[in-house]
């Protein structure tokens, strides 16, 4: 993952953790090695120059992206090169029986106000198509919490009422996104939060949408490894990953702030039916 940056909503305690922890590495004598790490963003000198300081003690190291590749060799350090994201290999589970074992091990249908249509989350059971999946995560910022709410809230509102689409919510941080997905249901007075437990399950459940919609970078990774459309909503304009992704894969990137009209309709234009 991307763990040497600060621009998260833990900010300086989340970069203050993994330094930490290859300051520990150093003090015991252990060598430490980065593959396919994420670097950036970092805002601030004191942070920066941190950072650069710990890359001096690591043994060897690999990056994930081009942009991370820069600012590791600015800050000081000497990546042997880009490795792909592990990700990547991922596979979804066999398509025999895809829609018993594909699907995760425990899940709930977390939304009371789920129209009867929906699937009630009974076990062994998939969501039931025609469906689109949304995976989201907590603004960057506190301040930008209730307009991510309002606009995930209105597109999910909205997909299901103007095209019938059930918005299956997937929450691929369960600390840090559950509550946020419970909320958005609840505002949206309809779709389901499904809690899955293995990649390869939430692969098959994305291969079975019309489309995604992911604020997660891994989500995009996920939804192209299992064949479908997605569209990128930035969590915050100032992490740049969702939109290098984008670039890269000619996958629409919609910035922070936009508006959930805008949204549905990109998710319309790009899903398939």
């Amino acid at each position: 993952g991307c763990l040497l940056q600060n621009v998260s909503g833990h900010g300086n305690r989340s970069l203050g953790y993994y330094l930490g922890l290859l300051g520990m590495a150093r003090l015991r004598g252990c060598p430490a090695v980065l593959a396919a790490a994420g670097v950036g963003p970092i805002l601030g000198a004191g942070a920066r120059q941190a950072t650069a300081a710990a890359l001096r003690t690591v043994r060897e190291m690999t990056v994930r992206d081009g942009g991370s590749l820069r600012l590791a060799s600015e800050l000081g350090a000497h990546p042997l090169g880009i490795q792909q994201d592990p990700a990547w290999g991922t596979r979804p589970l066999p398509a025999r029986g895809r829609r018993t074992s594909g699907c995760p091990e425990r899940h709930r249908d977390l939304c009371p106000t789920a129209p009867l249509q929906a699937t009630e989350g009974r076990a062994g059971t998939g969501p039931a198509p025609p469906y689109c999946c949304i995976l989201p995560r907590p603004a960057g910022e506190k301040k930008d919490a209730e307009g991510v709410l309002c606009a995930l809230s209105s597109v999910v509102r909205r997909l299901w009422e103007e095209r019938g689409w059930m918005s299956v919510i997937l929450p691929m941080d369960r600390r840090q996104d559950t509550g946020l997905c419970y909320e958005v249901c609840r505002r949206a007075g309809t779709g389901q939060v499904w809690t899955v437990y293995r990649e390869e399950a939430l692969m098959n459940i994305l291969a079975q949408s019309c489309g995604v919609l992911s604020m997660r970078l891994h989500g995009l990774i996920f939804a192209r490894l299992s064949g479908v459309p997605a569209v990128a909503l930035s969590y915050d304009d100032r992490d740049g990953k969702l939109q290098t992704y984008a670039a890269e894969h000619g996958v629409p990137f919609l910035k922070r702030g936009t508006s959930a009209d805008v949204i549905a309709k990109m998710m319309e234009r790009e899903s398939t039916p």
